[in-house]
């Protein structure tokens, strides 16, 4: 994991400065109401982007350990990567009452509350809006977030590596 930790850093990097340099060398010719924050907040997102698609690999390496056919690991990462990205906002739609859709909620809370604390929300690592529009997010909010990727992140890796170990390879 930390050579493919290492490689999407460097990666997430050579993107992050090609967009810096491309928003700095645009920044002049076009009109704006807010221009963009293109240090700490910059960074951070990036940082951000980086821990989300580590958690989308830590999960693909534990099912890559428990599957047999190849295209599993891709297929079942984008869905939970799809999955974890909407969780945060599809609970959010629901506690606002869903537009009135009593029936949505009625259905839906149960699940949605037991998806909650199996797959982590990872929405709460896009902090773009910290970046675009100077919404600086809550420091607690930050350091939680990270520490529920780091944690899922572990967890997917404690998993992947104990059922290889019990895995047959005869």
């Amino acid at each position: 994991m930390s050579v493919s930790a290492a490689l999407l850093m460097a990666a997430s990097m050579i993107l992050a400065l090609l967009l810096w340099l491309a928003v700095i060398l645009s920044s002049d010719l076009y009109e704006q109401s807010h221009r963009g924050a293109l240090g700490l907040p910059y960074w951070a997102t990036i940082f951000g982007l980086w821990l989300n698609v580590l958690v989308v690999t830590a999960f693909a390496m534990c099912i890559a350990a428990l599957s047999t056919v190849p295209a599993l690991p891709l297929a079942l990462g984008a869905a939970f990567a799809i999955a974890c990205q909407s969780l945060g906002a599809v609970v959010q739609y629901l506690a606002s009452g869903a537009d009135g859709r009593q029936d949505l909620v009625a259905n839906y809370s149960t699940p949605l509350h037991i998806a909650g604390w199996l797959l982590p929300d990872l929405s709460r690592l896009d902090w773009r809006e910290w970046t675009m529009y100077d919404h600086t997010p809550a420091p607690g909010a930050l350091s939680l977030s990270c520490l529920m990727a780091i944690c899922y992140i572990g967890f997917m890796l404690m998993l992947a590596v104990l059922s290889f170990g019990r895995r047959d390879f005869d």
